[in-house]
């Protein structure tokens, strides 16, 4: 790869490096709205990243227009990111003070020998291995986009706590952010899916999700009340009737198909 594609996304590395920066600036957006929130983890993936919160009330639209919000305003601020290292115990009492019971599971469970790291921006530290960009500032802030939000138990355990996922995706220009949302919002026949809760049809408050069961089905997360929300797995393709729902923001087609 040429020198002058070294920083761009055109590198796969600096790619995935600028996508968790943005993890850590949304994780640091998230504790500045609400301090209560804890944090789990926040990797980037193949397109953009995720981070896992345990909050106790259910994000909405309206939450993630706002952790944008504040998204862009630290990309703004153009802060610092410094790594600095921890020994072990240094490492857990400074999370047991941070009230961050995910991080200080985290630690414990890091090999003996291993190098504990964290990267601080302003008031925000994050135990993290990196890489991350220098500055907050490297990231454009009108090209970033909060995708989805959907139920994921803490480190894939059904018998530990179900967390709240916030997948997002961001580009170094607002063009790119548009192109791939243009892209998303085309519906094809494999992706449309039947919803069936206690073998009922229902297309109540249903965020679109990236995550698989253990058959490989992809989950869907519905609330038919906002205080007892639910989790229902579903089958993809099928012949049917096709209806529509909105799901954050994107009318989204979804073939009928109990299982």
């Amino acid at each position: 790869m040429s020198e002058e594609n070294l920083y761009t996304f055109e590198n796969p590395q600096y790619r995935q490096t600028y996508w968790h920066t943005c993890a850590h600036v949304m994780a640091q957006a998230v504790k500045r709205l609400w301090p209560e929130v804890k944090l789990a983890i926040g990797p980037a993936i193949d397109e953009g990243w995720y981070y896992d919160f345990d909050s106790p009330f259910s994000f909405t639209q309206e939450h993630l227009e706002k952790i944008e919000a504040e998204m862009r305003k630290i990309c703004k601020e153009r802060l610092h990111l410094e790594r600095t290292e921890k020994p072990r115990q240094e490492a857990i009492a400074y999370m047991q003070a941070q009230d961050e019971p995910y991080k200080v599971e985290l630690i414990q469970d890091l090999p003996e020998d291993a190098v504990i790291s964290f990267y601080t921006q302003g008031e925000f530290t994050d135990l993290c291995a990196g890489p991350h960009l220098d500055s907050t500032g490297r990231i454009k802030g009108n090209a970033i986009r909060l995708t989805q939000c959907c139920g994921a138990y803490w480190r894939g355990d059904s018998k530990r706590k179900m967390l709240q996922r916030i997948y997002g995706v961001a580009f170094p220009k607002k063009e790119e952010l548009e192109e791939y949302l243009r892209r998303q919002e085309d519906v094809e026949d494999g992706q449309i899916a039947a919803v069936s809760i206690d073998g009922e049809l229902t297309l109540k408050r249903v965020f679109k999700v990236r995550d698989l069961d253990d058959e490989g089905r992809v989950i869907y997360r519905t609330e038919l009340r906002a205080e007892n929300p639910r989790y229902a797995p579903i089958r993809l393709g099928g012949p049917g009737e096709t209806r529509r729902a909105d799901i954050l923001g994107l009318a989204v087609a979804f073939r009928s198909r109990l299982t």
